[in-house]
């Protein structure tokens, strides 16, 4: 695992620190979270797999992340072998620009730890 990943983990926040009442907009990401499904076919698999820490580079102001980002918190909670974390993505602009493909910037982004090798803060 490279070095960046575990100290990106630790300034990363879990799911129930990061959806606050705070947020501007906590109703939508609240509300998404609440009526998220996971499918039975995905978490069957996901059960079966190893063991996955989801960084999420996110912010509140996306509906983009507001919709995908709780999706991911649901199926966390459901499987035990896995958890998520979550980063404010504008003070991890180096991450952000560390993505597989030529597409324009995206504004939540999961990544695992081969994904941002060599970059730091």
């Amino acid at each position: 695992m490279d070095p960046a990943f575990p100290a990106l983990w630790e300034e990363a926040v879990p799911w129930p620190a990061y959806l606050q009442p705070g947020m501007e907009h906590f109703g939508l990401w609240k509300g998404v979270y609440d009526h998220a499904v996971v499918p039975g076919w995905a978490l069957e698999r996901f059960m079966r797999g190893p063991v996955r820490r989801l960084l999420v580079l996110s912010a509140d102001w996306c509906g983009d992340a507001a919709n995908t980002v709780p999706v991911l918190a649901r199926l966390t909670d459901l499987v035990p072998a896995m958890e998520l974390r979550i980063l404010e993505r504008d003070q991890y602009p180096s991450v952000m620009k560390k993505r597989p493909n030529k597409a324009p910037e995206p504004t939540t982004m999961a990544v695992t730890p081969r994904a941002i090798e060599g970059i730091s803060k």
